[in-house]
């Protein structure tokens, strides 16, 4: 049994999920089942590649800290957990164990850059409040239900009419610089403003899509959010 450090949580990765996005079973003429490439790994760089990466998996262990994710729970996740190496524990029989953080930080203290030869005015690198480390678990999967961790809200495409441009991210305001899109809250925190049905205006740069159960869904942070459209 792994221990887990504080605010993370190791999650269980199989690797059947994880080939179900380039592998598909085919049965041949004479009865064999073989495997067939439906796709080629996606570069880091394209937009698409959050989509090769698994977005689900069970909590194997929860470290302590992590008040909103108890172990056996489904869990939404980065998909950089899967696609990335640093953090893998151990990947035996089919079986990936990963750690996940299962908490934001943020810093608590203002650093402050005094003013230099460089620079006439004093600076701040971080102020409090600001986003130290984000979780890379987004929610939490129960039935048809989902349960966002503090701070993300889980959104989905919208389509509103009125004076919008349709882009392929999605609605763009063209009064605007054109990276800002209306979603809408499929599920918020408890503790949130927010609630389902809500439409809201996001920089784009600031929502990660996912693939959940073959559809793709948006999160963002609730902190990134603008403003709520009426």
């Amino acid at each position: 049994m792994w221990i887990t450090l504080p605010g993370h949580v190791i999650v269980e990765i199989l690797k059947e999920d994880h080939d179900r996005k380039f592998f598909k079973e085919v049965k041949m003429a004479g009865g064999e089942t073989r495997l067939l490439t439906i796709t080629l790994e996606a570069d880091k760089l394209y937009d698409d590649h959050f989509s090769q990466g698994v977005s689900m998996a069970r909590a194997y262990s929860v470290g302590e800290g992590v008040p909103e994710i108890n172990e056996g729970d489904l869990l939404i996740i980065d998909y950089t957990i899967d696609t990335g190496k640093a953090k893998i524990i151990s990947n035996e029989n089919g079986v990936k164990l990963v750690r996940a953080s299962g908490v934001n930080e943020f810093y608590t203290e203002d650093k402050l850059i005094p003013a230099g030869k460089d620079d006439y005015f004093d600076n701040y690198e971080y102020r409090v409040g600001d986003l130290k480390s984000a979780a890379t678990v987004f929610g939490v999967v129960n039935g048809n239900e989902i349960r966002p961790l503090k701070h993300y809200v889980i959104l989905k495409y919208v389509k509103i009419d009125g004076n919008f441009e349709e882009t392929e991210s999605g609605l763009v305001l063209p009064s605007t610089a054109g990276d800002l899109v209306l979603r809408e809250v499929l599920f918020a925190h408890p503790e949130s403003s927010l609630s389902s049905g809500d439409i809201i205006l996001v920089d784009y740069f600031g929502v990660y899509e996912r693939d959940l159960l073959g559809e793709t869904i948006s999160i963002c942070m609730e902190s990134d959010i603008l403003g709520i459209y009426k």
